[in-house]
């Protein structure tokens, strides 16, 4: 029982979920049995976050946010709380004062420590949302960068998402959307009470954005495959359509990465694929002649370079633009069309996506590094050499 005389929630996972604000009340708040000063606060909307209550001697009650639940689970919280109280009375440190945000902290000062924990944690857009979303975005069309974070109200991140999607796309709105909700949540989580609720939660999305499911016609086949630029651009097209690999792990791709034995083979690493997942792929015959020329090119680790440097996905996408006019593919469309022409070609879709790479949660578990030593090589071999024939037939080369 509290001093108020209600009842301390028991520290556990059911209770602590099940905890909801009483009829009529703003918010609700209750002690955590056993767990000196911590507290668990939910408001009428269900919002929850853990409240580490204390005095330090002859001081005020002062209250430090731990987190929001169920993004901290009780088991954290209850770390948490009892190290703060361990500080607080061995030695003499108060929390607040120790994790008092900076006056007048903005959201630009916020997103670089997001950034830097974003980047610890390995997050692979992170250049794409630094160079993109955030800097084009947030700093240059809504410039809420500058705006301090206690004015991040609602209504200001609705008006520069409004003044986002009218510069740019319904869809860059809301992906933009998604880049400042996480930062505001990490405030939350981290800025002892200078945001008390993610002020993104329930603003509507502007676009409905579904999947493309644009394949490339037998004519743009041939004119991707014809493509007319330098030799290193046209080979890694080639390298594109033959393997259906992602633009960055082939553009990316190095030599060592290589081997041409008995059964030749690429090993893109999982520190280069998007899902973090290791991909061995094994290649037909025109693959490693293409693999091959372009290494004779230069001397270069990268495998697709020329004389100026390594290449880059905007370059691809510049190559892509020059090329198709007036169509509306692009470069990630090549590889849904090597996708769907092996599904045509009745390729097994377990094996589909072992090619392209797709394999995650349940059956990423199974997968090391070359996939339980070359477990699926010889079914990916036949997918891409089935492949590889089809694709020789469309331009004209069987």
């Amino acid at each position: 029982m509290t001093k108020d005389g209600t009842s301390a929630l028991k520290p556990y996972e059911s209770v602590i979920k099940a905890f909801a604000c009483e009829p009529g009340q703003a918010r609700t708040k209750r002690r955590i049995e056993g767990v000196p000063d911590l507290w668990l606060e939910v408001t009428a909307s269900g919002h929850k976050a853990w409240k580490f209550i204390y005095r330090m001697p002859g001081g005020k009650p002062q209250t430090l946010t731990l987190g929001t639940y169920p993004a901290k689970p009780l088991a954290n919280a209850i770390k948490d709380a009892r190290a703060h109280k361990h500080a607080i009375e061995n030695e003499g440190r108060d929390p607040v004062a120790e994790r008092k945000a900076p006056k007048g902290a903005t959201l630009g000062d916020w997103y670089q420590r997001w950034h830097v924990v974003a980047q610890q944690r390995g997050m692979k857009s992170l250049k794409s949302l630094q160079e993109g979303l955030w800097t084009r975005n947030v700093v240059g069309i809504a410039g809420l960068d500058k705006v301090a974070v206690a004015d991040l109200k609602r209504q200001v991140i609705k008006d520069a998402l409004e003044n986002i999607a009218e510069e740019g796309t319904l869809i860059q709105s809301d992906r933009t959307q998604t880049l400042i909700s996480s930062v505001c949540s990490y405030i939350v989580n981290e800025g002892n009470g200078v945001l008390e609720f993610n002020p993104c939660f329930r603003i509507p999305r502007r676009a409905n954005e579904t999947p493309r499911t644009r394949v490339l016609t037998e004519d743009e086949i041939r004119a991707v495959w014809n493509i007319p630029q330098s030799p290193h651009i046209q080979l890694t097209f080639r390298a594109l359509l033959l393997t259906g690999q992602r633009r960055t792990e082939v553009a990316e791709a190095v030599r060592s990465e290589f081997e041409f034995g008995a059964m030749p083979a690429w090993t893109i690493p999982a520190s280069r694929t998007k899902n973090s997942v290791a991909q061995r792929l094994p290649l037909p015959a025109t693959a490693v002649g293409i693999f091959k020329q372009a290494m004779a090119l230069g001397s270069h680790e990268r495998v697709f370079a020329s004389a100026y440097g390594p290449l880059d996905k905007e370059t691809l996408n510049k190559a892509i633009v020059e090329l198709r006019g007036a169509a509306d593919f692009t470069v990630h469309d090549i590889r849904r069309t090597v996708g769907t022409g092996m599904a045509r070609l009745k390729v097994q879709k377990e094996t589909r996506e072992r090619v392209l790479n797709h394999v995650a949660g349940k059956n990423a578990s199974m997968t090391t590094a070359v996939y339980d030593a070359h477990d699926y090589d010889d079914e990916k071999l036949e997918a891409l050499t089935r492949w590889q024939g089809e694709l020789l037939r469309i331009v004209g080369e069987l």
